[in-house]
Parts: structure tokens; C-alpha cells; sequence
């Protein structure tokens, strides 16, 4: 399961593009659980609203920008993974983390993320 978590997570990204906000709410269905529990130096929360509202705020800083992968560390239903916020003209951005885990149906049932150096990113994030 330790590869499906960073698969997973991959898709899970793609919801913080600038996609619908159908096609957004369709994503997080197929990767998140209903109760996911959710944590973050903007707060905390339970089901899919506390992510959608980041996102949004993400999303009106900088249009278009997006997450991806640096590294990933898996073991278990459990990942640990770097991302880098990638601005839409390719700048590389803020790096962060996130801790996910997996319910036994292979969906993100908890996420934990921090952001290492967004004071200094250019987008502010």
C-alpha cells in the first residue's frame, strides 16, 4: 500500500490546480474519506470543506500554480511527502509537507501538512 499512498496523493494534488470547482469536489470524493481529518497552520478540520477552502485561498493568490512531488517516504497505509508549490510561470515556490494516511479502502482519511519556508516564498504562501 505504501506506493498506492503517494498515487493517492498525486491525484489528490491535481485537486489544487486550476480545475472546476465540479471537477475539484469530484476529485476530492475519489481520494479523500467523508470524515477526513484535516491539519494545518491554517487550521483544523473534519470533511472536505477545511481542504476546498485552502485550496480557494491558494488558488485566488496564485491562479494556476500548482503542487507537486519532490520526495516521498511510504510505509503501511502511511506517506510523508515534500511538495513544492510551482507558480504558473514555472518559478518553484514555497516547499512544504504533508502526512497522509490511508483508510482501509485506499483513501486519505488524515492529512497533516506544513509549509517550510512560506514566509520567503514569492507568493507569500
Amino acid at each position: 500500500m505504501a506506493s498506492n499512498a503517494v498515487k493517492v496523493w498525486n491525484e489528490y494534488a491535481t485537486a489544487w490546480t486550476n480545475v472546476s470547482d465540479q471537477e475539484r469536489r469530484q476529485i476530492l470524493d475519489r481520494v479523500l474519506t467523508a470524515n477526513l481529518a484535516y491539519s494545518g497552520p491554517t487550521g483544523v478540520s473534519a470533511g472536505h470543506e477545511g481542504v476546498i477552502k485552502d485550496i480557494e485561498g491558494i488558488q485566488a493568490k496564485v491562479p494556476g500554480g500548482k503542487f507537486v512531488a519532490r520526495s516521498a517516504y511510504a510505509h503501511h497505509d502511511v506517506a510523508l511527502i515534500e511538495w513544492q508549490l510551482i507558480l504558473p510561470d514555472g518559478t518553484a515556490d514555497a516547499i512544504g509537507y504533508d502526512s497522509i494516511r490511508l483508510s482501509a479502502e485506499g483513501k486519505i482519511e488524515s492529512i497533516v501538512w506544513f509549509s517550510k519556508d512560506a514566509a520567503q516564498s514569492p507568493s507569500g504562501f
